[in-house]
């Protein structure tokens, strides 16, 4: 699978704060180096993609949520009777 820069260096920031609320503030800040939180869908386009391309959706046991005027949170969610490998 191939990821932008941006891509990974969200999902490794994701996937290093599981269960934590992440204001969209931080994110811009942490993956973009910007304080301002920019007017686009740059990161709603950015967490999208990386919640496709790495499967991060119930079925997979993974819940990437966005909390509305505020920023995302990624959960894992209660372990699947069925384990990745043998999912599509």
């Amino acid at each position: 699978m191939e990821l932008t820069t941006k891509d990974f260096d969200l999902a490794a920031l994701l996937l290093s704060n599981v269960g934590q609320l992440l204001s969209r503030r931080y994110l811009h800040q942490a993956v973009w180096r910007r304080n301002v939180v920019l007017s686009s869908r740059t990161l709603d386009t950015h967490v999208s993609r990386v919640r496709k391309r790495l499967k991060l959706t119930p079925e997979y046991g993974w819940q990437l949520a966005a909390v509305y005027g505020y920023g995302y949170r990624l959960q894992q969610l209660i372990e699947s009777s069925q384990s990745y490998e043998d999912k599509p």
